[in-house]
């Protein structure tokens, strides 16, 4: 601690002695007082400590209070009927004696030292304001108990001592234990540090302050530096009069980590925080150097959302923020005192007369400017950035901040020279602004209605730097964006137009980010569908260069806004900059579509680009709508034989999204604004860059391509074979085409219906069928080719990798074609190329199979449940090679492991087979093996199950304990052998609690009491324990205790008895030995009622000694009665 570093009257290592140069001179002690004070110099003055509560006031008096802070008193208490008295407090007896010093009362006045002026540099940079834990007096509290009693120890303390309190739970101050006259927790000497260590103050006690300081008291809640022990929460639990007040004297600092919260006020001013009073000057201060005021008001006084300062208070606020607090006169701070503000933030506070943030009368000085540099946010009413202080309404101005209307920016340094100000941390209102327009990118096939139209799918653009509160949708939207042609031009088809406007997409795009485009412009754009060298295509407004460089309209283009045309934008009166930007990312990436080497679908003479219903089929959303054969043409004359196509069956309440939902394209529109997309199955041969690869060769390189894929277990674990089948290749896809092809994601399952070949039509039946899916293969491929029919091959597989899986499809024959079922994407990833193959059966009667399953069990207490066991399973035909259900045979022979609870099946065994299972640890390492049906014969129609179950159970060893037994024996003729004797029994062991036997510990503590001849156990308590044994009443009331083995440690099997005896008589004889003092001897017997006397023992010697007097008296009175007889004879 630096205290340490610096001794008293300014010395320290630095400067051990005092010099004329430090000016420092010793005091005189002075002489006390004599005098002794009568009842003449007392007073009885009256100081009403009663704080008024909700019963004392007729209603709240926010709604009709419009006096400020200066000319205003709380609401009246109307309804208050307490008297002050000496029994409730107020009436106090205080001294007042007017007792003058002289030679009579012997008084001398101290001098005092002159300080030492001397600063040492070096000490003074190791000074810190932080507390010393080991040098201060320490609370930890858990409840509002100990927190009370916490505050009452330090009000009963040293005036300037240092103490802290930590906490160590939440804590809740109840309606019966506040401590002070003024609050829950009040403070009136000492410095006080609080801990909150993240946890949470609060009062359900309404009718005082939860916190308060007051007199000289200091209160600190946490500490610059300890930003984790400071943090604390200090919240209401119902309405509180504040959450902190300070009163005259009092100093309060707020350090990083501190919260106040929750408040709604009443009776008193400030919503969080009162400093000094209404009405009434008080030397109170705050200090806040961190930490937050949040979520609170006052509406009851209207003084101070957040925080009130008194006449002659001060606060001064150098961190932290104020925000979210409401009132009337200042939503954030109301001040009649001094207010001080060299950093921290207030904003977003509301006032209903003036001043949102800051209302003050008093002096105020402001040194920090309201903005993002300073760390002030957005102003929550307008979502913009704050960026000064402003005008709000002080002296009674009615022209409070409005964005609109009334926005007069002050300085700092300006409002603090007011005498009276409202102020509010706001912007300005909005300059011209700029936008920038970004086109996004999308993908489409070339074909269709694209293909016919001569129009690439919708460009999508992104606007971003919309004002706040701009609407581009709508039948009256507030901002208009439009597109201008210069110098006369026109677009082809659109010769009468001079401009477009951006729409945005339909209200249910999906998209987070708003999407908008141009309807219909995108149609001056013009492709080829033919072969050319054009590298560019080129339009009246952008400009598409190709970057795939295929020679054809199909390829990847960067997309680029060109030519003579401009944008502007109008929002409500005002223009904006409009800047247009493309980044390097953004392309339209067109597909190729052949439809050749198709088996001979397409007709002879039949133009792909003017006939699209031969590979693109409208969506279904009943199975019993679907037709996989197209068998007339677009006028509904018949063909000469059939076309086939893919179905695909979506259920009605799916929804679908440009290029994917993350894309942010949105849902599907249509070819303008007034048609409505048209999804499709995109059902042809595997999609090509260029129409310039020969075609054979192209298929070639399919197949070679698709086979290695398949045989290759690193994609999807699996491995396929070509050899012995046909197979066709399909690229499936989900487009709109009525928006160019452009492809789409679906949320739902769809349902594929896949046409038989012409070769297998008519008897599909007889044919075995597979569709493998490749999976992961992307759409925006590219490739750099001309003539090289070797690249394409290696261009389409290029993707495979981690992300691709080739996967066995299950397949479904009906008599619409092979259906089968993907599931729901909404990125659309599980579209991509297929292969559908087919075979003869050779069989035609189908063959017999059955299945078999083995399952792994584990018990006991000492089974390993995360244990990989071993299994074999042999089949008794060795040709048996493959994947078969989960388990995969290479000559008869499978090997894998099972855990617990796991299981695997082999699907499709040939009927008749025998088989054998086994387990590499049956019966090891402790295990005790039971199996079921291990061997056995694959049935046709039959899940065989084999089940293993491997038990393993260890015994527990049996634990080493002992007893122990307490008794209890009462001797002596005084001895009270019905008297309760308390004992104690503490071990060592602290963890040990619950019954044990006659005896209940807690923490390793038992408390019992015993009589005369009584005894209790303890049985089985841990071996190597220590104990000790205490009797309460030991040499106590007249007894004398002796005890055998009252300590010792517990031995294992062994019972241990401690035993007590208590002597007591009346009137002890003398003892035979004076030297040697009596000591009842303690046998190994301490039940016994009786003990056998030992040499010197005079317990019998009254009863013989009664007894020989009674016996002397008898005879003299035999005498007496003689001696009579013979009087009376001789007379």
């Amino acid at each position: 601690m630096i205290a340490s570093a610096l001794a008293e009257n300014g010395l320290c290592e630095h400067h051990n002695l005092h010099t004329e140069d430090c000016g420092y001179s010793e005091g005189v002690e002075g002489s006390p007082c004599t005098h002794e004070h009568t009842e003449d110099c007392y007073i009885i003055e009256t100081n009403c400590i009663h704080s008024h509560d909700e019963t004392c006031y007729s209603g709240e008096i926010s709604a009709d209070n419009n006096a400020t802070p200066s000319n205003a008193d709380e609401g009246a208490p109307t309804e208050c009927i307490h008297v002050c008295s000496e029994e409730c407090g107020c009436t106090t007896k205080n001294l007042n004696c007017t007792h003058a010093h002289g030679e009579s009362c012997g008084y001398m006045e101290m001098v005092e030292d002159t300080p030492c002026a001397f600063v040492c540099e070096i000490c003074s940079k190791q000074q810190t304001n932080a507390i010393d834990d080991s040098e201060a007096n320490t609370f930890r509290v858990s409840s509002d108990k100990e927190f009370i009693n916490a505050v009452k120890q330090i009000n009963n303390g040293i005036d300037d001592a240092t103490y802290v309190i930590e906490m160590t739970d939440d804590i809740t101050i109840t309606n019966d234990s506040h401590t002070g006259n003024n609050a829950s927790l009040e403070f009136i000497k000492g410095m006080t540090t609080i801990y909150g260590n993240g946890h949470t103050l609060k009062s359900r006690f309404n009718s005082y302050s939860l916190i308060f300081a007051n007199d000289s008291a200091v209160v600190n809640l946490g500490s610059a530096g300890e930003v984790e022990k400071s943090k604390l929460i200090i919240e209401a639990g119902v309405r509180l009069p504040d959450l902190l007040g300070i009163g005259d004297c009092a100093t309060v600092n707020v350090y990083e980590g501190v919260v106040f919260q929750n408040n709604n006020a009443m009776g008193r001013p400030g919503g969080a925080i009162s400093v000094g009073e209404l009405g009434v000057s008080t030397n109170a201060t705050l200090n806040m150097y961190g930490g937050a005021i949040r979520n609170c008001q006052d509406t009851y006084t209207g003084y101070g959302g957040a925080v009130f300062v008194g006449t002659n208070a001060k606060f001064n606020m150098s961190g932290g923020i104020i925000e979210n607090n409401k009132g009337n006169y200042g939503g954030g701070v109301c001040s009649i005192g001094t207010f001080t503000m060299t950093g921290g933030v207030i904003q977003n506070n509301t006032a209903s007369k003036m001043g949102d943030d800051i209302y003050s009368e008093g002096t105020v000085n402001v040194s920090v400017t309201a903005s993002k540099e300073n760390g002030f946010g957005v102003l929550t009413s307008t979502g913009k950035q704050i960026t000064g202080w402003f005008e709000d309404g002080y002296n009674w101005d009615s022209n409070r901040w409005d964005v609109d209307s009334y926005c007069k920016e002050i300085s700092a340094e300006e409002a603090s020279k007011q005498n009276s100000i409202a102020l509010k941390a706001a912007h300005s209102a909005p300059e011209p602004g700029s936008l920038t327009i970004t086109p996004v990118s999308v993908t489409s096939y070339v074909g269709g209605q694209s293909a016919s139209g001569n129009h690439i799918p919708t460009l999508r653009f992104k606007v971003e730097g919309l004002p706040e509160g701009a609407a581009i949708a709508g039948t009256n939207p507030s901002m208009v964006i439009t597109m201008h042609l210069e110098n006369d031009k026109v677009v082809e088809g659109h010769e009468s137009e001079e401009s477009w406007t951006l729409l945005p997409l339909k209200a249910d795009t999906g998209a987070e980010t708003p999407i908008y485009y141009f309807p219909t412009l995108e149609s001056g754009l013009k492709l080829d569908k033919g072969n050319s060298d054009d590298l560019g295509l080129t339009g009246d407004f952008l400009k598409m260069t190709s970057i795939s460089n295929t020679g054809s309209s199909a390829g990847r283009y960067k997309i680029e806004l060109t030519g003579d045309w401009y944008i502007t934008a109008e929002y409500e009166g005002q223009s904006y900059r409009v800047q247009v930007e493309t980044p390097e990312d953004v392309y339209y990436t067109s597909r190729y579509v052949s439809n050749k080497g198709n088996n001979g679908d397409l007709p002879d003479g039949v133009d792909i680009y003017d006939n699209p219903e031969y590979f693109l089929s409208p969506i279904v959303t009943d199975e019993d709508d679907v037709t996989t054969l197209v068998t007339t043409d677009a006028e509904g004359n018949p063909l000469d034989k059939p076309v086939r196509r893919g179905v695909v069956v979506i259920p009605e309440d799916a929804a679908f999204y440009t290029n994917g939902k993350s894309s942010g394209l949105g849902s599907p529109i249509g070819i303008d604004e007034d048609s409505e997309p048209l999804i499709s199955l995109f059902f042809d041969d595997t999609v090509s860059l260029s129409s310039e690869v020969d075609d054979k060769k192209i298929e070639e390189y399919q197949m070679k391509h698709a086979q290695e894929c398949a045989a290759d277990s690193r994609f999807g674990g699996e491995t396929y074979s070509f050899d012995g089948w046909d197979y066709n290749f399909r690229y499936l896809d989900l487009v709109n085409a009525s928006d160019g092809n452009s492809w789409v994601s679906c949320d739902k399952d769809i349902t594929v219906y896949w046409p038989y070949p012409f070769a297998t039509m008519d008897c599909y039946e007889d044919y075995e069928y597979q569709i493998l899916h490749f999976k992961g293969m992307e759409r925006e491929y590219s490739a750099s080719l001309s003539d090289k029919a070797d690249e394409w091959g290696e261009a389409i597989m290029h993707a495979l990798g981690n992300e691709v899986k080739v996967e066995k499809l299950d397949v479904e024959l009906t008599e619409k074609g092979l259906k089968f079922v993907l599931p729901a994407d909404e990125e659309g990833n599980n579209m991509s190329p297929f292969v559908l193959m087919w075979k003869p059966v050779d069989n035609p009667e189908p063959e017999k199979y059955g299945s078999l399953t083995v399952s792994k069990m584990v018990a006991g207490n000492a089974g390993e449940k995360d244990k990989d066991f071993h299994f074999i399973v042999t089949l008794g035909d060795t040709t048996i090679t493959g994947t078969y259900g989960e388990i995969k045979f290479t000559g008869g022979m499978a090997e894998f492991t099972l855990r617990h609870g796991e299981s695997k099946t082999a699907a499709n065994l040939p009927a008749g087979i025998e088989y054998e299972v086994t387990e590499t640890e049956e019966n090891q390492d402790g295990y005790v093996t039971s199996k079921t049906d291990d061997t056995g014969t694959i049935t046709k129609g039959v899940k065989e199950t084999a089940v293993f179950t491997n038990t393993k159970d260890v015994t527990p060893p049996e634990p080493e304990t002992g007893d122990l037994t307490v008794s209890k024996i009462v001797t002596g003729n005084a001895g009270d052998k019905n008297k309760d004797f308390n004992f104690t029994v503490t071990l060592s062991d602290k963890t040990i609690s619950g019954v044990y036997g006659d005896l209940e510990f807690t923490d390793g503590v038992a408390t019992f009491t015993l009589k005369h001849g009584e005894s209790k156990t303890a049985i089985n308590l841990s071996a190597g324990i220590d104990y000790e044994v205490t009797e309460t009443e030991e040499n106590q009331d007249g007894y004398v205790t002796s005890k055998k083995d009252d300590t010792g440690t517990i031995t294992k099997d062994v019972k241990g008895t401690a035993v007590f005896i208590n002597a007591k008589d009346v009137t002890p004889p003398e003892p035979e030995n004076p030297d040697k003092p009596y000591t009842p001897v303690i046998t190994d017997t301490p039940n016994q009622d009786v003990l056998t006397p030992k040499t010197g023992d005079n317990t019998n010697l009254k009863f013989y000694m009664s007894l020989f007097i009674m016996s002397g008296l008898f005879l003299v009175i035999l005498e007496v009665m003689y001696r009579k007889r013979i009087c009376k004879k001789d007379n």
